[in-house]
């Protein structure tokens, strides 16, 4: 029987409990949801533990297809990693997110809404709702540089494995631009610590690879910007955007032909480029931006669906809400990769083709056959 070792280097709050009884368990399952309490409470505030696959099945009263599905489940919904070696498998739980974190995230929240319906999860919601009672008042906010000069913003040198409490999400993009050094020769002005935020580090390396800015492009996106502003993401967003409008030029090095052979390494400006309309690039990659921003998957699977969009869509880019619908449908049925994707529009395109032969009104894949598939998929929500 195989030996598992579980680990759970975390602290789980009264809140994190909450949030994983009432949001994560109608989507992953009780035998996944009695996994991961089972792994915290046999682990807590303890070292790796070794057990027998066996033991786990007879504690838990699962078989083995069940283990195994929890496990995937829990891998999906970022509750858990798995490291294998030749001997043995090693589970560690995570942190989950916090509600707000949750329902505001595009695929859990919406596919938690599909599965509850809308008036459970008004009723959920309600559980989570934090009471403002001294309405009326302003609330006054004071950050770390405006009380202490900030000389020298730059990111401690740490390679001892440290604690953390929390943070499920790892960014969509690999990035090797120099961010920290960027930061260190950015004016005194606009060197905040606000910008060494995870969250405002994300946007930025991700504005940096949809709208291929070098480093002399974000000095002046970041300059553009009022210093006090800078600790808004949007701010920097719509400095982005204005700039791009501005120019409209890439300004990198590598401005040559880009192979389709792997869509992880096509940056969405090339697509936007060579299947969007002039006019709308701009919109179309600040759209592309908070796509990227509010979808934790491989960018890959983005892009295909930006080229499998714009086709069919004579150049012009969808709105946000349309393009996540596609996006939400083929996750649900499976699509975690570029490749997945690619099947997944070499089958709608072959389904939806036999449908208009049958109708013997065109026999060729025409514009406007996406969104009689959107009018498919709306239907399906509703009558949920």
């Amino acid at each position: 029987m195989a030996t598992l070792k579980l680990y759970a280097p975390i602290d789980l709050s009264g809140h994190d409990h909450k949030v994983i009884s009432l949001l994560y368990q109608p989507l992953i399952g009780q035998v996944a949801f009695s996994l991961y309490h089972f792994i915290f409470s046999l682990t807590y505030q303890k070292d790796v533990i070794s057990v027998t696959e066996k033991e786990i099945l007879n504690l838990l009263v699962v078989t083995k297809n069940q283990l195994d599905d929890a496990c995937n489940k829990l891998q999906a919904h970022a509750l858990l990693d798995v490291f294998e070696s030749k001997d043995d498998v090693l589970l560690q739980i995570k942190k989950p997110m916090t509600a707000k974190q949750f329902l505001t995230d595009t695929i859990f929240g919406i596919t938690l809404e599909q599965k509850i319906g809308n008036t459970t999860l008004t009723f959920l919601i309600d559980q989570f709702k934090v009471l403002q009672p001294y309405i009326g008042y302003q609330r006054k906010d004071i950050h770390y540089d405006d009380v202490f000069d900030v000389d020298h913003v730059k990111k401690l040198s740490i390679e001892t494995p440290l604690f953390e409490n929390g943070g499920v999400h790892a960014s969509v993009l690999k990035t090797r631009f120099p961010y920290e050094s960027w930061v260190d020769q950015l004016p005194s002005a606009h060197k905040k610590p606000s910008l060494l935020k995870s969250t405002t580090r994300q946007l930025i390396e991700n504005l940096v690879f949809i709208y291929q800015l070098n480093q002399e492009d974000l000095n002046q996106i970041i300059t553009s910007i009022h210093p006090t502003q800078l600790i808004k993401n949007e701010a920097i967003k719509n400095a982005a955007k204005r700039y791009f409008e501005q120019h409209q030029i890439l300004t990198i090095d590598d401005k040559k032909e880009q192979p389709f052979n792997d869509y992880n390494k096509i940056s969405p400006l090339y697509i936007i480029q060579k299947y969007g309309k002039s006019d709308h690039q701009g919109i179309a990659l600040d759209t592309i931006t908070s796509l990227v921003e509010r979808n934790h998957i491989e960018l890959g699977v983005i892009n295909v669906l930006l080229v499998f969009v714009l086709k069919r869509k004579e150049g012009v880019l969808p709105h946000l809400n349309y393009l996540e619908k596609i996006l939400l449908d083929w996750m649900s049925k499976g699509v975690t990769t570029s490749q997945d994707a690619v099947e997944m529009t070499t089958k709608l395109e072959s389904t939806y083709q036999k449908k208009q032969i049958k109708k013997s009104v065109r026999v060729s894949v025409e514009p406007d056959w996406l969104d009689d598939y959107l009018a498919e998929l709306k239907k399906e929500e509703d009558a949920l």
